[in-house]
Parts: C-alpha cells; structure tokens; sequence
C-alpha cells in the first residue's frame, strides 16, 4: 500500500495520485475511508490550501502489514 511505503508519515492529497490505475476520485475516497478508520489524520495548515495527510499509530496498520508480507510470500513461493 502507498501510505505504508511512503517514506515520511505525511504527505499531500495530491502525491499518491500517479498510483497505477487508480482515478484521483479513487484515491481521494480510499483516503477518506483511512481517516473514517483513524489510520490517517487530516491537516489543513492555515497559510496553505493544501490537504494533508498524516499515518497515526492506528493497530489496523499492523494487520495490512501482515496481509502484504503473506501476499509477498505466497507471490513469490508460487513464482508469480
């Protein structure tokens, strides 16, 4: 998941956009749903009209964690 590789906990509303596949309304939503689930926080900084996000230390990031490392494992025992 991008939020997990990035490589500061905030970012723009705007940089994951350039995902494969993935419709700036797309991504917009599934940005929304991780601040509804308390895994993203959003900023509004008053001397910018920039949306940020910001990961927290919600337990729900452990559990993706754990599903992409046995995606990882399973790809690459398969051969995929």
């Amino acid at each position: 998941m991008w939020v997990l590789r990035h490589p500061k906990g905030r970012f723009f509303q705007s940089e994951p956009r350039d995902i494969d596949h993935a419709s700036s309304s797309n991504v917009t939503q599934e940005l929304n749903r991780l601040v509804q689930l308390g895994m993203l926080d959003v900023e509004h900084p008053e001397d910018s009209r920039r949306v940020y996000y910001v990961r927290t230390n919600s337990p729900l990031w452990d559990i993706i964690t754990a599903a992409i490392e046995a995606i990882d494992a399973e790809a690459a025992e398969s051969g995929w």
